[in-house]
């Protein structure tokens, strides 16, 4: 039971995320994503330059199904994202479906399994991929997680970021584990 109790605390703060930030208390710099998009390292490399919201997620921002009111004008949003078959498979295997599933707003994945959670789930990061494309923007910068590498200067000027070891020294590519039997 666990893990559905963690996974309905993460909807009910994602529902009622809209309502508790004013957008004021938030970093002005945000990185949200899919999950299982390289985010995390993408993150840890970024915070070294740049004030953004928490690489663990203690903020609850970095996987957002929306965007609030206002935060398309007011904030500079970098997205990152992947297939979503490749997103459940690194999900899953970090153990992450039902607190992620809830991140995302899918009820109904707190209460399936097998296939069908797995359907319901990548129906679920599709929304969040559409809504987020729908606010490109000169504000909101879209990454897909096979292009990360390749557009680490365009990433860097987004940010404003003139320091050319953003690039230089951006962690290498590793082989993805979500992609190994």
């Amino acid at each position: 039971m666990r893990p559905l109790r963690h996974g309905a605390v993460a909807i009910i703060r994602g529902i009622l995320l809209d309502r508790l930030f004013s957008g004021n208390d938030i970093p002005r710099n945000l990185v949200i994503s899919t999950g299982g998009a390289g985010t995390t390292i993408l993150m840890k490399h970024l915070s070294r330059y740049v004030q953004i919201n928490d690489f663990f997620d203690r903020d609850n921002l970095k996987h957002l199904p929306h965007l609030p009111e206002g935060w398309v004008e007011n904030k500079r949003i970098l997205y990152v994202y992947d297939e979503p078959a490749a997103v459940f498979r690194s999900i899953k295997r970090r153990k992450f479906v039902h607190k992620h599933a809830g991140e995302l707003g899918c009820l109904a994945c707190q209460f399936t399994w097998g296939r069908l959670r797995q359907k319901l789930f990548e129906r679920a990061v599709r929304k969040q991929i559409e809504a987020f494309h729908a606010y490109w923007s000169d504000n909101v910068m879209l990454l897909a997680y096979d292009d990360i590498w390749n557009r680490l200067e365009e990433v860097s000027a987004f940010f404003g970021i003139d320091d050319d070891r953003f690039v230089r020294e951006f962690p290498p590519r590793r082989p993805r584990k979500s992609h190994q039997k």
